[in-house]
């Protein structure tokens, strides 16, 4: 009231100064001491902070649309939950049939359990004159059975995420699997394209090499026919009648040169087309 400097306000907007608070007694009285003379419609010094976001929410509802919504659940929520003094006689109660035998420890510390506090709560709905007179062993074997439950769920969901991570897994591998057999097929069809130019390129050497095998030995026979021919200062005539020979006869013919470069020829042709 200080810092409105006696101004009064119908608008929290233009109050100047707004005492939010959780406690409706306070907000109550205060709104009556000082609305004694004024009219209602004057917002007080003291207001709730329920009235307050209702207020927040009428003016401004695009804003939050769904804050009734939450509220409500809010709501909900708090009243499932078992007040402070049903808490407290439900733990008397239970202590005290603990310490007499009527229930055993393991009983006690389970009805001591969140669970159990919920099932108690659903039963009573924290009436403490019901809490009193419930069959706690009844309620321990229940607590028993949703923790059971709880867990077989837990486990269900586990062995769930475990089936999803071995699909996704397999789901990898079998991917994996499908680009090795298209990397593998690709390479295989490179290879063979290698294989099939390299045969070609064997082929016209060897068809070369056989033109000019029978153009030297015509050369090389027609010469020696006419008597117009030195085999020392004519390397035609010294490589088919000298080299050639003795490389057959040392097992070293064209042939085998063909055959000992195919491998490298067809290697070289993959690199220059492919790698």
């Amino acid at each position: 009231m200080r810092l409105r400097k006696g101004q009064k306000s119908y608008a929290v907007e233009q109050c100047k100064a707004i005492f939010v608070t959780t406690n409706n007694r306070l907000s109550y009285n205060i709104k009556h001491f000082y609305g004694q003379n004024d009219s209602n419609s004057i917002i007080s010094p003291v207001i709730s902070d329920y009235v307050l976001t209702t207020i927040q929410w009428i003016k401004n509802p695009d804003i939050y649309p769904s804050l009734p919504k939450k509220r409500i659940i809010a709501d909900c929520v708090a009243s499932l939950q078992p007040t402070e003094r049903a808490i407290k006689a439900y733990l008397k109660k239970i202590k005290t049939l603990n310490d007499n035998g009527q229930i055993s420890d393991e009983n006690y510390y389970l009805l001591r359990t969140s669970e159990a506090k919920d099932i108690m709560m659903d039963k009573s709905l924290g009436d403490e004159e019901v809490i009193t007179n419930i069959d706690y062993n009844e309620l321990a074997g229940l607590t028993k059975q949703r923790i059971g439950e709880e867990k077989d769920q837990i486990i269900k969901q586990q062995e769930m995420i475990i089936n999803e991570n071995k699909k996704a897994l397999e789901q990898k591998e079998n991917e994996k699997k499908s680009l090795l057999d298209i990397q593998a097929r690709k390479e295989q069809k490179q290879r063979s394209i290698s294989r099939m130019l390299s045969f070609v390129f064997h082929a016209f050497m060897v068809i070369v090499a056989t033109g000019l095998f029978l153009f030297g030995q015509y050369y090389v026979i027609n010469h020696l026919e006419t008597q117009n021919f030195s085999i020392t200062q004519n390397w035609i005539g010294t490589a088919f009648l000298y080299i050639i020979p003795l490389l057959g006869f040392w097992g070293i013919g064209f042939w085998f040169l063909v055959k000992k470069s195919h491998s490298k020829v067809q290697r070289l042709i993959y690199g220059l087309l492919y790698n």
